[in-house]
């Protein structure tokens, strides 16, 4: 033991400075919150540009590539997801990332307001908080909350609360109230056919856009 004493300081001093290397190697989670709101914007454009189908592609890209689809899916089912196998969990996940990825672009003008605010990160462990405020051209303050996990060093979006109601709790009131009447396959079922009709409306946007 008394070999190893002069080593301790050392390897302490050294783990200490690695871990400040890499905490400073990760980005504030508002400053990417405001990044990818740059990029939203800048992918919208001016006004109300009407969107061609390959510009509503880019922009679907953006608004969700920030996006946690597997923490989002898991805790909106909650205990129903233990069981899962992975391929059954691969599967759940694809079909609500396709229905919120089309819902994404349904509805735009919170994008295009002018002022968006952001309050100090709020950062405990691995999970960030941010409270955003959205300035409409009325006047309104839309109070946006989103919750961000870091993986790999990188933020990314799992819960989005606009004016307290919450993305995921959403999700859960639904899954389990369907799950409850029927079954796990039953609300799998109800999804794919939302997404299914979602594809399909989709498809006549684009069409209408391309002309």
């Amino acid at each position: 033991m008394t070999l190893l004493r002069p080593i301790l300081p050392t390897l302490l001093v050294s783990l200490t400075l690695y871990s400040a290397t890499i905490a400073a190697s990760i980005q504030d989670p508002a400053d990417f919150l405001k990044a990818r709101h740059d990029k939203i914007r800048e992918a919208i454009g001016a006004g109300e540009t009407i969107l061609s189908a390959d510009d509503r592609e880019r922009l679907k890209t953006v608004l969700n590539e920030a996006i946690n689809f597997i923490e989002l899916s898991r805790r909106s089912l909650g205990s129903y997801w233990t069981p899962l196998t992975a391929p059954q969990r691969v599967e759940f996940v694809g079909v609500l990332s396709d229905i919120i990825k089309m819902n994404s672009i349904k509805n735009l003008s919170i994008y295009r307001t002018t002022t968006v605010t952001y309050e100090p990160s709020q950062v405990t462990g691995n999970i960030a908080a941010i409270v955003t405020h959205v300035f409409t051209d009325d006047g309104s303050d839309v109070v946006v909350r989103y919750q961000l996990l870091n993986e790999g060093n990188q933020w990314k979006i799992f819960d989005i609360i606009i004016d307290d109601v919450s993305t995921i709790e959403n999700y859960q009131s639904l899954f389990n109230r369907t799950i409850s009447k029927s079954s796990y396959a039953g609300l799998l079922k109800k999804l794919k056919t939302k997404r299914d009709l979602l594809r399909s409306e989709e498809s006549g946007t684009g069409q209408n856009a391309a002309h």
